[in-house]
């Protein structure tokens, strides 16, 4: 294989690190869609193995979406995609510059001190835990396949820990398990299926090795550098199965041993600083307002992507609820048409029933707020119509008629899409939702439904869209790609007044959004909004002195409630106003 190399149609390789842990070759590559970079790892058929190319391409498309249910755990890599090039799948997975393996770390600054380890430990039992409540085993745990990235750029104190290598395909026990880290089970009876009891050995065996300096002997021992964990560690390395402990088990052993109640190292405790010092909130509505990397003018040049980003562009599933009953478009929950009747007892109609509990139709521009029964977006949410601003997570941009609640209940989502789409799709957090009425409250609804756009985590504050009055301070929520704003800086925060505009006086201009990295703490988020902005969209947006890419970080309480993304703009490197549209370079 070599540079340049189109994979899948769609992944530019751009170097070469080595082989995956099946034999295959590993390229950093090019998303030319996202325009990021991404890990490919290739999973070479064997010889002989073509007849059986189309079962070995299913397999690992299901595998890879089994172990991708474990994408956004702070401690896991995530598994993007699947794609096939001349006869062989290549794993499209999460990249992260600077980061080395834990084999790498031990044969360079030999075995670890048992502070640091625990902590390692507890971030690697919680991802082994998360996987294994979902029936994702690893199958091939050792130092290698555990990947520890730098917090600075000078590789120092690595806070990151990644669990990396889940088997994908090849035998059980997987072929390329190191020596050493296999369960003893599996090592007496080859072919032997694997089982989460052999996941926590092959972790205790890593954390073994990562303090005696190799892996334990036959039959295994405690390991005496570190006596604060033999007895967790020799536990794990029980002969039995049975008697090991669980993944959770292991954490929870570990939370007790550093005295800490935290998803792994470099996780501050909820509502607090990183040292104690609370968050300066501005004066911001409730939650959280944005905190702003510092400007400075100068020259600012495209650098080395430091972690993998993904530009936020669509929204995917548009979702249709029908009230009441498992609608055709999407999960709607266990609701039937007695568990959710649209007149109650006293004669009062619901529109689109009991469950969503509006007594009165919406209607456009109206504001809602949304808690939804389950995952936002992928379940039935009850909805109060709300002041705009007054903590609103949703909005109504659109109505739709409808000749029969059939048609309403068979094409809401698609007519919705052509509306709401276009504006959740330009949100750094949101996605389409579809309210539809049921069929005792059709006629009640105005034989409409109507089209949502909903926040996935935090409240978007105000407006959205064509609905948001110029010159309104926005929020990052409601900052759309497009958006010409004007930068104003305030003690603790910033203003961004809207523009009618772009041909308007100016600062910024929304250009798109940048997901932070798995476990990114919201200070360092902070530390590096301008970096991750300027790696995703310098070079398009931003290829002369003049110009620069800045970025936007939610306030830690938005920023821990999830809202993860950084919103990028570009503007002058000196921080002036500008009239007229910024355009993408075509270089």
């Amino acid at each position: 294989m070599s540079e340049r190399a189109l994979i899948g149609g769609r992944y530019r390789l751009v170097r070469r690190t080595g082989q995956g842990p099946s034999g295959g070759e590993q390229w950093v590559a090019q998303d030319e869609d996202l325009r990021t970079e991404v890990l490919l790892t290739e999973l070479p058929l064997g010889p002989g193995a073509a007849e059986g190319e189309v079962v070995r391409l299913r397999q690992v498309r299901e595998r890879v979406d089994q172990v991708g249910q474990l994408r956004r755990h702070p401690h896991v890599v995530a598994l993007y995609d699947v794609v096939e090039h001349e006869g062989d799948p290549w794993v499209v997975s999460a990249y992260h510059l600077g980061a080395v393996d834990l084999a790498t770390r031990l044969r360079q600054d030999g075995p670890m001190p048992t502070g640091e380890l625990a902590a390692i430990g507890l971030a690697l039992a919680g991802a082994l835990g998360a996987g294994h409540a979902l029936g994702v085993l690893h199958e091939r745990i050792s130092p290698s396949a555990v990947l520890l990235v730098p917090e600075e750029a000078d590789g120092q104190a690595s806070r990151q820990v990644l669990l990396t290598g889940y088997r994908i395909s090849g035998s059980v026990p997987a072929a390329g398990t190191e020596a050493g880290f296999l369960a003893p089970e599996q090592a007496r009876e080859p072919g032997r299926a694997a089982t989460p009891a052999a996941d926590v050995y092959a972790l205790g065996a890593t954390l073994y090795a990562a303090v005696e300096g190799h892996p334990p002997p036959t039959p295994p021992d405690a390991p005496v550098h570190a006596p604060e964990l033999a007895g967790l560690v020799g536990a794990m390395l029980a002969e039995e199965p049975a008697q090991r402990p669980s993944a959770d088990e292991v954490r929870a052993a570990l939370e007790r041993l550093i005295g800490a109640s935290v998803d792994g190292p470099g996780a501050g405790k909820g509502g607090e600083r990183p040292g104690g010092r609370e968050e300066e909130e501005g004066t911001g509505p409730v939650g959280g307002r944005w905190r702003f990397a510092p400007r400075a003018p100068g020259v600012w040049r495209l650098v080395a992507v430091a972690a993998v980003v993904v530009l936020i562009a669509a929204t995917g599933t548009f979702l249709a609820l029908t009230a009441g009953k498992g609608g055709p478009e999407g999960d709607q929950g266990t609701g039937t048409p007695s568990a959710a009747p649209s007149t109650s007892r006293s004669g009062t109609v619901f529109p689109y029933g009991q469950l969503v509990g509006l007594t009165e139709p919406l209607t456009t521009g109206d504001c809602v707020n949304a808690v939804w029964a389950g995952r936002p977006l992928a379940s039935v949410p009850n909805l109060g119509v709300v002041d705009c601003g007054d903590g609103n997570n949703a909005q109504v941009v659109a109505m739709m008629d409808f000749s029969s609640v059939e048609a309403a209940r068979s094409g809401a989502a698609r007519q919705c899409a052509r509306q709401a789409d276009e504006v959740a799709g330009r949100l750094p957090d949101a996605g389409a939702y579809a309210v539809v009425p049921t069929a005792q409250g059709f006629e009640a609804a105005g034989r409409r439904a109507a089209c949502l756009v909903a926040s996935r985590h935090v409240p978007f504050y105000g407006e959205v869209g064509r609905f948001r009055d110029h010159g309104i301070d926005l929020n990052l929520q409601q900052m759309a790609v497009g958006d010409c704003w004007t930068y104003k800086e305030k003690k603790d925060t910033y203003q961004a007044l809207l523009a009618s505009s772009c041909s308007e006086s100016h600062t910024d201009q929304v250009v798109g959004f940048v997901e932070a990295p798995q476990g990114m703490s919201a200070d360092r988020a902070y530390k590096s909004a301008n970096d991750l902005c300027r790696n995703r969209f310098g070079a398009t947006w931003a290829p002369g002195d003049d110009t620069a890419v800045f970025g936007h970080i939610a306030g830690d309480n938005d920023w821990n409630s999830g809202f993860r993304h950084v919103v990028c703009t570009v503007g002058r490197a000196d921080g002036k106003p500008v009239t007229g549209a910024y355009e993408p370079s075509e270089a």
